[in-house]
């Protein structure tokens, strides 16, 4: 073996013994320059200084500072994110609410960078990334996710984008940047992702999910503290129970209760439309202004799509004006380019007289008072569904804590409202029900 330094024999010892040794050398300076780069690496994002790739709705130019995107659409389209689970509290739900109503999300041209877009429908992952990364709340995060070492089937194997909680961040700084929200929103954004999230945190409020059980994943057991669950008893016609079993099922305990949900669900129901009566008239009028901001937000959403394509069909007449007309071959492809963004600006003239030509929601101030004292009969209208009426309850009320009088046969509820708010509401429990 040779090197700059001399001519090695690998069969002769002090030869081995010397390899062996600068071998060792040069894997050691090899592990102190990484550390150095990642030490470089950590100080100069604690600094805020460090470039690392900014998700969309950001750019990052190397001749400028961090800033916005200057996209008003893309810009648009990130703020309706947010505006859309402030109202709909669920992430699904704003995808959903944006294909129905043909919101276009971007996406990265080529998957990687955020310096092309293509404007198609939004994916769950679209949406939930929007919500999930601390970015858009003006926060510079870095060691956000790491790699993982673990042995598998005899081998070593690295795992990447594994998150960890935010107190194992290596660098979090508020208030980097411009943002979209507030800090203090997003985590609120995240506790309700967080309780969405059926079946991750154990021992904690579900959000409203349908089904018959109006308090579905609201009650917790004064006994033993875990969630009640919801079963249903019957053949022909099914009927929700809610009970405690986890601790029997699981650890062998005793049972703690279980009642019918009928009973407990009328109380409740009485509770919560006595306590928003006061409020009626208003929350009629707040729902009227959401209907109005839905609609200038779709119109929004469909103008600036519109600027777009009539910018793309400039760009391409721009280029087919330009091209030597006998140079047929260029000439061809731009003239199909610009035949393409010429139907594409008639399909966006299309939406927009199609949501033009839709009945707008007008609704009379007395109609709204009307319906306000009529807010009984708005809840067990056949047309309001229990996924509605769950996440009204959950809107108002905290969490529910429930136990059994066994001498008394009533069942106890203590409400937590938000806002701090403790109330107590006892119901009759059935004879044929074993506590």
């Amino acid at each position: 073996m040779i090197d700059p330094d001399g001519v090695y024999d690998p069969s002769i010892p002090n030869d081995r013994l010397l390899l062996g040794l600068k071998g060792t050398i040069s894997e050691f300076e090899l592990t102190i320059m990484r550390r150095r780069l990642r030490e470089g690496a950590l100080a100069k994002a604690a600094r805020g200084d460090l470039r690392i790739p900014v998700p969309t709705g950001f750019v990052w130019p190397q001749d400028t500072g961090l800033e916005m995107d200057p996209d008003q659409r893309v810009q648009d389209a990130i703020h309706s994110v947010f505006r859309l689970f402030d109202r709909l509290g669920s992430a699904r739900q704003v995808l959903l609410h944006m294909r129905s109503e043909g919101l276009l999300f971007p996406r990265s041209s080529d998957g990687r960078t955020t310096r092309e877009f293509v404007w198609r429908d939004p994916g769950y992952r679209n949406v939930i990334t929007v919500m999930q990364n601390p970015f858009y709340a003006g926060a510079h995060v870095y060691g956000k996710s790491r790699a993982q070492t673990e042995m598998k089937n005899g081998r070593m194997r690295r795992r990447y984008g594994r998150v960890h909680d935010q107190s194992d961040w290596n660098v979090l700084i508020h208030d980097h940047h411009s943002s979209y929200i507030s800090w203090e929103q997003f985590e609120i954004n995240r506790e309700r992702l967080a309780r969405n999230a059926l079946g991750k945190r154990s021992g904690s409020a579900k959000s409203g999910r349908g089904g018959q059980a109006l308090l579905s994943g609201l009650l917790r057991c004064r006994r033993c503290g875990r969630m009640l669950a919801v079963t249903y008893s019957g053949r022909k016609t099914p009927l929700p129970r809610y009970h405690c079993n986890i601790g029997h099922a699981m650890h062998g305990l005793a049972r703690c209760t279980t009642f019918s949900a009928r009973l407990p669900d009328e109380a409740i129901t009485r509770e919560v439309l006595l306590a928003v009566q006061p409020l009626s008239l208003e929350a009629a009028l707040v729902a009227q202004s959401d209907a109005s901001d839905q609609a200038l937000e779709r119109e929004r959403a469909l103008q600036l799509e519109r600027e777009q394509a009539q910018y793309a069909v400039q760009i391409a007449a721009r280029r087919y004006q330009s091209v030597d007309p006998d140079n047929r071959l260029v000439a061809a492809e731009l003239e199909t380019r610009c035949n393409a963004a010429t139907k594409e600006l008639q399909a966006c003239d299309a939406k927009i007289e199609a949501d033009l030509e839709r009945a707008p929601i007008t609704v009379s101030r007395n109609t709204l008072l009307s319906l306000s004292e009529a807010l009984e009969a708005a809840w067990r209208a056949p047309t309001t569904d229990m996924k509605t009426k769950q996440r009204l309850i959950r809107t108002l009320i905290e969490e529910i804590v429930v136990d059994v009088d066994e001498d008394t046969r009533e069942v106890v509820f203590l409400v937590h409202w938000h806002g701090g708010h403790h109330s107590e509401l006892r119901t009759r429990k059935p004879q044929t029900t074993n506590g």
